[in-house]
C-alpha cells in the first residue's frame, strides 16, 4: 500500500552448480554412451575425472539447501553424486550389460573446435556438444572451495546400483 512503512524485502539465492544430469545424460547420449548401439565416444584417454548427480541428488540438495538457509544463501555451491572418469563408466555399463562397448577414441579440443564451427552456423546440436564435452572434461568440482557435499550431507553414490538403474529401469 502506499504511504507504508514497511522495508522491501531482500532477496536471496543460491545457485547449485552439478555437472552433467548424471541419470538423464546416460539415458540420453549426452554424456557420449550410446546405450543401444553399446557404443561411446571418449576424449582424451577417458582418464579425466568429472563431476556428475544424479536428479535424486540433485533434489535432495535443493531440500537441504532450503534447511540450512544461513549457511547456503547468496553462495554457488558445487555438489556431486561421484567424480568419475568416462573408463569408470563404460567399466560399469560393460559390467552391467554383460557386453563390451565399440569405443572411439576422441581429441576433445579438437571436438569442441569443429562444434564451434558448427555453433558458428547455427547446427542445433552443437550447443549440446559443446556442453556435453566440456561437462566431462572441465568439471571436476572436489577442489573448488564451495564443494558443498559434506555441508549438504550428500553422500557418494555407487555408480554401478545409478548405472543399473539406469539401463533395467
Amino acid at each position: 500500500a502506499s504511504g507504508s512503512s514497511q522495508s522491501p524485502s531482500r532477496l536471496s539465492w543460491t545457485s547449485l552448480v552439478c555437472g552433467h544430469f548424471f541419470d538423464y545424460g546416460l539415458k540420453s547420449g549426452l554424456l557420449q554412451f550410446d546405450i543401444e548401439a553399446r557404443k561411446v565416444r571418449i576424449f582424451d584417454g577417458g582418464e579425466i575425472k568429472w563431476s556428475a548427480t544424479t536428479i535424486e541428488t540433485i533434489a535432495t540438495a535443493v531440500v537441504r539447501v532450503l534447511q540450512k538457509e544461513d549457511e547456503t544463501k547468496n553462495r554457488m555451491l558445487y555438489i556431486q553424486s561421484f567424480c568419475v572418469t568416462q573408463n569408470e563408466v563404460l567399466k560399469s555399463l560393460e559390467r552391467v550389460t554383460g557386453q563390451s562397448w565399440q569405443v572411439e577414441h576422441v581429441d576433445s579440443e579438437e571436438y569442441i573446435r569443429e562444434a564451434r564451427v558448427r555453433l558458428e552456423r547455427r547446427d542445433p546440436k552443437a550447443v549440446e556438444n559443446l556442453v556435453s564435452a566440456v561437462g566431462i572434461v572441465d568439471a571436476n568440482w572436489e577442489g573448488k572451495d564451495d564443494f558443498a557435499n559434506s555441508l549438504l550431507g550428500l553422500k557418494t553414490e555407487d555408480l554401478d546400483q545409478v548405472v543399473r538403474k539406469v539401463i533395467v529401469g
